[in-house]
């Protein structure tokens, strides 16, 4: 496993022409996001609730955490650090997220061996979590600065601080608008990844809709499930200067599970500093969290939409058969 760690990171590294950046794991995010996790930039994930923003973020912490080439922290307000490990429990072992919580002590043999296989791997992984219900951005650098002076430093840190606003608003900085509040809150984020030279990713939540009623429009004859913009996220032109990567998500399947049988988790690259907007699909199980490449699109996507994804993402043969 650690060899194909290591030739995974190293092809990466030959895509990225060698520029010192530290993978997702994810391959087609990988390959979509220009510069990767590049050290002191900026990377907001965002979505409407339950669209996927936390569930991606606990597969890309699994990931780059089973590529054992650097060290992965966790800063929430959101979730308990129990909670946290049992996400990724769950996608590690496969085992429904349910069974691990009140159910663990009926867990079959078969997975309690999965079980105690995944811990184990766990220990030669380095995964921090902080989930202070009122910590800030001042002690969460007071947090990394202790670990610095003692050795040890983060290479990804994940933030969930950004999800409620009016908390943000209210207990973070003190007084002026809800952007400037979050300008000032990026500001200080960015200087600390620089600082401490590790690539900071940012968990937004965006505002709920309205009744939870999913807006849709016409597109090509086809009905289409209006997706989120990086203009949703409150306090957007903050977002939108600070940010090197914008990534939005979006599950159709949530407001229409009738229609949109296929579970996808749509990744919209919004923004990168250097490279070009794109999307990618990702089949999402939701019985244990788990994320996985597929080739299947949106059923809303115009034909001209999905031979534009097709060659864009898949194989030129995969292009074709969409096109015939």
């Amino acid at each position: 496993a650690d060899r194909i760690n290591r030739d995974y990171y190293a092809m990466m590294r030959e895509r990225k022409s060698g520029r010192a950046f530290f993978p997702t794991g994810l391959l087609p995010l990988d390959d979509a996001l220009y510069e990767g996790f590049l050290p002191g930039r900026i990377t907001v994930i965002a979505s409407r609730p339950s669209n996927g923003k936390s569930t991606l973020a606990a597969n890309l912490m699994h990931r780059t955490a089973a590529l054992k080439i650097g060290s992965v922290g966790l800063f929430s307000v959101e979730a308990p650090d129990m909670a946290v490990w049992d996400k990724l429990n769950a996608i590690a072992t496969g085992i429904a997220l349910r069974r691990l919580g009140k159910d663990a002590h009926n867990l079959t043999p078969e997975e309690d061996m999965l079980l105690f296989k995944a811990m184990r791997e766990r220990e030669g992984q380095r995964i921090e979590i902080d989930d202070s219900k009122t910590f800030t951005v001042v002690e969460m650098e007071e947090t990394i600065s202790r670990r610095y002076r003692t050795g040890k430093k983060f290479d990804v840190v994940f933030i969930d601080l950004f999800s409620r606003a009016s908390e943000f608003d209210n207990d973070h900085l003190m007084g002026g608008s809800y952007t400037n509040a979050v300008s000032t809150a990026l500001k200080r984020v960015q200087q600390i990844a620089e600082r401490y030279h590790f690539h900071a990713v940012l968990i937004v939540q965006i505002g709920r809709l309205e009744g939870q009623k999913q807006q849709r429009k016409d597109v090509g004859r086809k009905m289409r499930m209006v997706r989120p913009t990086e203009d949703d996220i409150f306090g957007s032109d903050a977002y939108l200067q600070f940010a090197d990567n914008i990534i939005l998500l979006h599950r159709c399947w949530h407001y229409d599970p009738i229609r949109y049988r296929d579970d996808l988790i749509e990744v919209w690259i919004r923004k990168q500093r250097y490279g070009e907007p794109s999307m990618r699909c990702f089949e999402f199980e939701n019985e244990t969290g788990r994320i996985r490449p597929t080739e299947r699109m949106p059923v809303d996507f115009t034909d001209e939409e999905r031979v534009q994804y097709a060659y864009r993402v898949q194989a030129p043969s995969f292009a074709r058969s969409v096109a015939s």
